[in-house]
């Protein structure tokens, strides 16, 4: 289990498009290449629920830099998908799988709490 000082916590304002951006580095500062990988980003109401509150679409994208194939995560819920999502403290688990293979799934994300706030009239 994650140390307190380990966690991120991230917030959403309901109604809002909401992109991330995820990469996988080695220990010399290179971007993994994902090609064959599948990605899921979730949402879920607590650490390790089977729950899942709302689901990102993802997609690979391109190193904009080098332009290489594959090194970047693109995940992202819609306004539409985050006005209908309640106020509260959740969780987001986002997860790598190589190849496809289940049994191979690989966090893509260190523990992460997700606090969602009302929206906001203007």
């Amino acid at each position: 289990m994650a140390t307190e000082e380990e966690l991120t916590e991230l917030v959403l304002i309901q109604g809002e498009k909401w992109p991330l951006v995820l990469w996988e580095e080695d220990e010399a500062g290179t971007l993994r290449d994902l090609t064959g990988c599948t990605v899921r980003c979730q949402i879920r109401p607590s650490a390790g629920s089977s729950t899942i509150i709302a689901a990102f679409a993802c997609a690979l994208a391109a190193d904009p830099d080098t332009g290489d194939p594959n090194r970047f995560v693109n995940a992202t819920l819609t306004a539409t998908e985050t006005a209908a999502l309640s106020p509260g403290k959740y969780w987001i688990e986002c997860e790598i799988v190589p190849g496809g293979v289940e049994a191979n799934a690989e966090k893509l994300l260190p523990p992460t709490r997700l606090e969602i706030k009302p929206e906001v009239i203007r």
